[in-house]
């Protein structure tokens, strides 16, 4: 029986599986299978592959399109590995992962979900900084990402990944759950895992979801998030907040081409803010983040920029586009840790000015998402009446 089983969803990925089974193949640690998913490709290059697959170690499952949760969960029920690790088809894996993460297992019996620092490779390149685990960071926001390591009887005890995150974040509402268990979580300090960032991807779709998932991460994880919601209280009262742009000079969106506004006072619902973007080359696009880390609303009432030959001109407010949901007044809710505005501006740009206004959602947005008030109020009556002065209405 293999110590590990190696699980691998495919959709329409057949370019890029080679190189995610093949890190597989590679590893210090040889005692693991590999279980390929056909989650329904229409992809004729993708089908033709895998039907004719021969690699050591590894066996495709076919199946009909039914997502990611699915896919994973009829391949962890396949496996005969006392460890789980789900890889993506498009990513791959440092060739000492395996090894390192056994050890850890075999050696603390609490331990229950296993995982590393990361690199991007792809379109972009770089370190991707996740913050390090702990239980206050991800019951703001998911800090794991998918191919980390868990034991196949904690994926038997929750029930595997939950069918109803349909369009993703299904590795987030599966951390949380591992985590009701009471388990413990270990980031090796190390980059054992690479993730390819493409032009298009299932991730840069799911910004049109994330709200919706949001909202079914809460529903699925209503006693999680009710007996600490001291957290979520905590978080939202916090003045000092950040707002930053980035600038999309060719490169996309990135971390080295933006322009960050540190320790502005948020509880002030009014916000003035100027961005000096003279040291960019011409403009592609631009994105506002308006806070981070928090779930908010905000209405943008003013978009002004200038030009480097001095001439002012103004944005068509409804032109901007965001990953949130519009709501009446021109206010725009988000239900993400992560808001972000589209703004329409090109060219040789100089500076930018928004204002407008911002209310961090607070404890009683997050009780009605819970629909357990009278639960919530009863239980947290001390806690809500210290922190209540700090609360915005909405």
């Amino acid at each position: 029986m293999p110590k590990v089983s190696v699980i691998i969803p495919c959709f329409n990925y057949g370019k890029y599986i080679d190189q995610a089974v093949k890190s597989v193949l590679n590893q210090t640690f040889q005692d693991f299978e590999i279980i390929i998913i056909n989650d329904g490709s229409t992809d004729k290059y993708t089908n033709i592959l895998l039907k004719q697959y021969k690699k050591p170690k590894t066996r495709v499952i076919f199946t009909e399109n039914q997502g990611p949760s699915i896919a994973r969960n009829i391949g962890i029920r396949e496996a005969k590995g006392k460890y789980i690790l789900p890889l993506d088809a498009d990513d791959k894996i440092g060739r000492t992962y395996l090894e390192k993460a056994v050890d850890l297992l075999e050696n603390n019996k609490n331990l229950g979900i296993v995982y590393c620092e990361a690199e991007f490779f792809g379109s972009r390149r770089g370190k991707w900084d996740l913050p390090e685990y702990s239980f206050e960071t991800i019951i703001l926001d998911n800090v794991i990402f998918n191919s980390a390591f868990f034991r196949k009887k904690d994926w038997e005890k929750v029930g595997g990944y939950n069918s109803n995150m349909i369009h993703g974040m299904e590795d987030y509402d599966f951390w949380l759950s591992l985590i009701e268990l009471g388990v413990s979580v270990y980031r090796i300090p190390e980059v054992l895992f690479f993730y390819r960032i493409k032009a298009k991807s299932r991730s840069t779709n799911l910004v049109n979801h994330n709200t919706e998932m949001f909202e079914q991460i809460f529903r699925n994880h209503q006693n999680l998030f009710i007996k600490n919601i001291r957290i979520l209280i905590e978080n939202r009262v916090s003045p000092k907040q950040s707002a930053q742009i980035f600038v999309d000079t060719g490169n996309g969106f990135n971390d080295k081409e933006r322009i960050v506004l540190n320790s502005f006072n948020h509880f002030m619902s009014n916000f003035e803010l100027n961005f000096d973007l003279s040291k960019f080359n011409r403009i592609l696009g631009v994105r506002f983040d308006p806070v981070e880390g928090k779930w908010c609303r905000v209405r943008i009432n003013e978009i002004i920029y200038e030009e480097n030959d001095g001439k002012i001109l103004s944005a068509d407010i409804n032109q901007v586009n965001s990953n949130g949901i519009k709501q009446k007044n021109n206010y725009t809710l988000f239900h993400t840790s992560d808001p972000m505005f589209f703004i329409p501006i090109k060219g040789n740009i100089k500076s930018v000015y928004i204002s407008g206004n911002i209310e961090l959602i607070d404890y009683y947005y997050i009780d009605k998402i819970l629909s357990h008030k009278d639960e919530v109020i009863n239980q947290q009556a001390t806690l809500i009446e210290k922190y209540k002065s700090s609360f915005g209405p909405l």
